[in-house]
């Protein structure tokens, strides 16, 4: 079996981690928009829509940049693939370790690598209410309880999908693997010509 530890790549992160800030303060100015911008009355009425999705999605951007902080800080892995089980803390709906046997089936689906569990109502259990509400919208969306984006992996993509596929087979993985190893082949004769 290939196991396998990843930590996130601190440059991503960084990145992260600043449109996070930029797009909190883009919402409080939002927020306070009527304070500082005069403004008709016909206006009104487009500027509360405005100001309410803002006060609903600020916590969420609030939670997501403290985790990225954290994350940043922290000397964790981001994911980590072993003989007993799986860890994932690679975005804000992470819940930790998984068994292998919890694992019903296994996806890539664009750029997300998706793993849908066996027992939902168990695993969702574990989710605080933020977290069990965001994941239940990815689930709405044709995801499964885990979705996971390699954009923060100090490790390639296929390093990831490789180590997970020698624990749970990946749907699909044969094609990827193909289109993965074709697209690395033409990234190195670029930097040959270079």
């Amino acid at each position: 079996m290939n196991n396998l530890t990843i930590k996130v790549n601190k440059k991503s992160a960084t990145h992260a981690l600043l449109s996070m800030i930029g797009v909190s303060l883009l919402l409080i100015f939002f927020i306070f928009m009527e304070y500082i911008i005069p403004h008709g009355s016909e206006q009104r009425v487009a500027l509360l829509i405005v100001r309410i999705f803002c006060i609903i999605f600020l916590p969420v951007m609030i939670y997501a940049l403290v985790f990225f902080a954290k994350m940043l800080i922290s000397n964790e892995p981001l994911i980590e693939i072993c003989d007993e089980y799986f860890y994932d803390n690679a975005n804000v709906l992470s819940l930790g370790k998984i068994s292998w046997s919890d694992m019903a089936y296994a996806a890539i689906k664009g750029q997300y690598f998706t793993i849908y569990v066996k027992d939902r109502d168990a695993y969702l259990a574990k989710a605080n209410p933020l977290k069990r509400l965001l994941i239940k919208m990815n689930i709405k969306q044709g995801f499964g309880e885990i979705v996971i984006t390699p954009a923060l992996f100090d490790a390639s993509p296929m390093e990831f999908f490789r180590a997970f596929n020698s624990h749970f087979e990946i749907d699909g993985f044969d094609e990827l693997e193909k289109q993965l190893e074709c697209e690395e082949r033409a990234k190195n004769e670029e930097e040959i010509e270079k």
